[in-house]
C-alpha cells in the first residue's frame, strides 16, 4: 500500500519506521492522521539523543488486515498531501 516509500524495520518487529523526505516534519502528519482516528507516532518519544529523526512509527499488532490496509492508505495520502 505504501508503494515506493522507504521503510525501516526488523522482520520480527510489530512496527515499521517510515523516514520522511527532507523538509517534511512528522508532527503535522501525526496530527492529520489523528484527526482521522489513526494513531501513529513521530520519532520524538523514541529518540535517545538531541537529534530527532523526522519519521513515522507505524505499529500494526492486533489490527485486522482490512483496517490495516485502510490505515496505510490514509498514511500514504497524508504524506502525499504534506
Amino acid at each position: 500500500v505504501l508503494g515506493h516509500m522507504p521503510l525501516m524495520s526488523h522482520p520480527n518487529a510489530g512496527f515499521v519506521w517510515v523516514p520522511l523526505p527532507q523538509g517534511l516534519r512528522a508532527e503535522p502528519v501525526v496530527t492529520s492522521l489523528k484527526s482521522l482516528g489513526i494513531a501513529v507516532s513521530s520519532a520524538a518519544p523514541f529518540a535517545v539523543g538531541p537529534i530527532v529523526p523526522q519519521a513515522l512509527r507505524l505499529a500494526f499488532g492486533g489490527v485486522a488486515e482490512h483496517d490495516f490496509k485502510t490505515a496505510l492508505g490514509a498514511v500514504r495520502t497524508a504524506l502525499e498531501q504534506a
